[in-house]
């Protein structure tokens, strides 16, 4: 099995495959290269973690910027691993701001040799799909478009 890496992980994969010779291939969902969060939604997040309100951080990602259906959402605040997920949210604001603050620029990848199998969600945010297509059409890579939305957390074996 492959691991699989999100969006707000693809810029670090990318720039490790670029720096090391060690990556055979990459397997990329939906890359979020360009893609931004909403004006402020950082700030809500960190207003929230200021108050203490850590599992709210991690239901408004989810929810609001992963538009994680609710019935996926309820899915995963019963799954074993959300006390984790909660204890971890003094993270995401900070790699929010990273991802937001990242910038793509595909010459700094011309000499990548790396193949890259990038995947979408049919159902996923038009940004994504258009960082998605930006990425394989720069890269000459192959697209898979899953009919089904794994925006619930649900693991993914490639």
């Amino acid at each position: 099995m492959l691991p699989l890496l999100e969006p707000h992980v693809t810029g670090c994969a990318l720039e490790a495959a670029r720096l090391t010779t060690g990556t055979r291939r990459l397997v990329l969902y939906e890359p979020g290269i360009g893609a931004t969060t909403p004006p402020g939604f950082a700030d809500r997040l960190a207003g929230l973690l200021a108050q203490g309100r850590r599992e709210d951080v991690v239901t408004a990602l989810c929810r609001d910027l992963l538009q994680m259906p609710a019935e996926h959402l309820a899915l995963l605040i019963s799954e074993p691993s959300w006390p984790g997920r909660v204890a971890a949210a003094h993270t995401v604001v900070r790699e929010i701001r990273t991802h937001d603050g990242y910038r793509f620029d595909p010459e700094r990848f011309a000499a990548l040799r790396v193949p890259i199998l990038l995947l979408a969600d049919a159902d996923g945010p038009a940004d994504e799909a258009a960082s998605t297509a930006t990425l394989a059409a720069r890269r000459r890579e192959r697209v898979v478009v899953r009919l089904c939305s794994c925006r619930g957390g649900t693991p993914l074996s490639v």
